[in-house]
């Protein structure tokens, strides 16, 4: 394998993840400000509002109570977020290494490594990325829905 060759393939490999990267963190900006904000303002309301009805007569706990279920609708759709975007970085990985897989066993079956091998790799990643770029809008219509449950 030429130095070149190496070095286009780390570019690739570059490039794609600041395209997935880039995609991904525009979905997630929208799902933050659309979704998870105004869920946080209502958590931050409804928990000025336990001050608010305690008074000076209610109880700490009672306080207490009032705020945590307040906060749980917003801890709910945040960990909804994040189960979402560990499956979908998890499903990468394995996709990711399936490719890693693919050119070794073939690298195996050649006995050598070469340029074309290279191109084989760079092939099935960029696959593998556009694949994961197109699941981003489902993943942002199953969080808009679940959050809003």
């Amino acid at each position: 394998m030429s130095s070149s060759s190496h070095h286009m393939l780390e570019a690739h490999v570059k490039s794609l993840n600041v395209k997935l990267d880039g995609k991904a963190k525009s979905m997630l900006d929208e799902i933050e400000k659309v979704h998870l904000r105004p869920l946080a303002r209502q958590s931050y309301l409804c928990a000025a509002s336990c001050y608010e009805k305690a008074g000076k007569t209610g109880s700490s706990e009672q306080i207490q109570q009032c705020v945590h279920a307040c906060q749980i609708p917003f801890q709910q759709a945040q960990g909804f977020v994040n189960d979402e975007v560990q499956q979908f970085q998890d499903r990468l990985t394995r996709a990711m290494m399936q490719c890693n897989d693919e050119a070794r066993d073939a690298m195996m079956y050649s006995g050598k490594k070469g340029d074309s091998d290279d191109a084989e790799i760079a092939k099935c990643f960029t696959t593998c990325v556009d694949k994961h770029i197109k699941l981003l809008d489902a993943m942002k219509s199953r969080l808009a829905l679940k959050i809003k449950e």
